[in-house]
């Protein structure tokens, strides 16, 4: 390996050493067949089987095998994933086909101290509809996060989209949230356990395009590759009871926070409520370098109830509310993250609250932007389980 998912490479720009290797997360869409194995084949893979479910970077038979026989001259080559077997699932994979044309590979770098925001639009490869329960995503070394929008119609625009700007962002004023997050490994799947947690699937319509949002930032001191693999998991359309509908709570838009200035942003005189009855069942926050803490919480008629508190902007945790997750009660004192426990049926009548600590501890003037370092924003994403197809996203906003 060329690089273990435990190595601290670097240092951040308020000079502490900082992972720059993470794990991903969230999604409900798919995307196409690619290679996973530089000039060779796309899908071919060679040699033994090394897959561990146990090991630090966890495989799964079938759906999430490290490429075999694959050496490239990147780094993170560890965490290239196998297209899943077909009858199981599909992968969406954005990068390289060719490891070795610089004419494909040079466009996917970026250098050290840079910082990308950058979006790419992908095909699903299903030409039927299809339903997932979930996936398995793996990114290379210095991501920050991926988010997937669907879109009713492909730009005239191809390829990589590498701006900080307005081409970085396709598909999030005019298309639709699937999914996305900030961990480097992520393994989402739906069906659990317990009676509640089957059936459970995320409708993925017949070659749907699909913008791909990455965001990379270099902190070290050689190029990286910026590259992602997600394998999404069938499960059959006559056992989906229950459908997968994502949460967008973006706060913070109005934000402007001096340096060395402490501010709380919070929805206060922003309503959110649920969209319907439905089960809460998973969320996440996605903020920047300079939140020291990010809260969310629910009232009904007679109580508030804490759905979480992360005091980790760069390895936020994935909240998942059921019967399988244990979480502790969070503590101020020591930065402990915590979070709800059990199952969560909300309803139209119950409203939801979020805020985000920040500390400007740059030299800028903070203002809501993908900028790691010298921008934030206070946005908590998740997804909800309905009975009902055609129920919409829930989005909240505050300024």
């Amino acid at each position: 390996m060329k690089s273990s998912a435990r190595s601290l490479v670097g240092q951040d720009s308020f000079g502490r050493t900082r992972l720059v290797l993470k794990f991903s997360a969230l999604a409900g869409l798919a995307g196409s067949l690619m290679a996973c194995s530089g000039t060779t084949q796309p899908g071919k893979q060679t040699g033994a089987n090394t897959c561990d479910p146990n090991g630090e970077i966890p495989c799964i038979a079938g759906l999430a095998e490290p490429c075999k026989d694959y050496d490239t001259q990147f780094d993170g080559d560890e965490f290239c994933l196998a297209p899943p077997d077909p009858e199981l699932g599909t992968q969406l994979h954005v990068g390289p086909d060719d490891y070795d044309d610089p004419a494909q590979t040079d466009q996917y770098m970026i250098a050290p101290g840079d910082e990308t925001n950058w979006a790419e639009v992908k095909t699903s490869t299903n030409m039927e509809l299809r339903f997932t329960r979930g996936y398995r995503s793996h990114m290379r070394p210095g991501s920050h996060h991926f988010i997937l929008f669907g879109l009713s119609q492909p730009p005239a625009t191809s390829g990589p989209m590498q701006s900080m700007g307005a081409a970085s962002t396709v598909g999030a004023l005019d298309g639709t949230f699937l999914g996305g997050a900030t961990r480097q490994i992520q393994n989402i799947d739906t069906k659990g356990q317990y009676p509640e947690d089957q059936g459970i699937g995320s409708e993925m319509t017949p070659q749907r395009p699909v913008a791909v949002n990455l965001h990379w930032i270099n902190i070290g001191d050689k190029p990286l590759l910026q590259e992602i693999w997600i394998n999404f998991i069938y499960i059959p359309e006559e056992e989906v009871t229950q459908y997968v509908k994502p949460i967008t709570w973006y706060g913070g838009y109005g934000m402007s926070i001096p340096p060395g200035d402490h501010q709380l942003l919070r929805n206060d005189g922003f309503a959110c409520t649920a969209p319907d009855n439905v089960r809460l069942a998973m969320m996440t926050g996605h903020v920047h370098a300079n939140t020291t803490r990010i809260t969310t919480s629910m009232n009904d008629a007679t109580n508030k109830t804490l759905l979480f508190e992360d005091y980790d902007w760069h390895e936020p945790t994935e909240w998942r509310f059921d019967r399988s997750h244990e979480w502790p009660a969070p503590d101020a004192a020591s930065n402990t993250s915590g979070g709800y426990n059990g199952v969560l049926n909300v309803t139209p009548s119950d409203t939801f609250h979020w805020e985000c600590d920040v500390v400007n501890k740059s030299n800028v003037t903070l203002r809501f932007s993908n900028r790691v370092y010298d921008g934030e924003m206070c946005n908590v994403f998740g997804f909800y389980f309905t009975q009902n197809r055609a129920a919409t996203p829930w989005t909240c906003v505050f300024l």
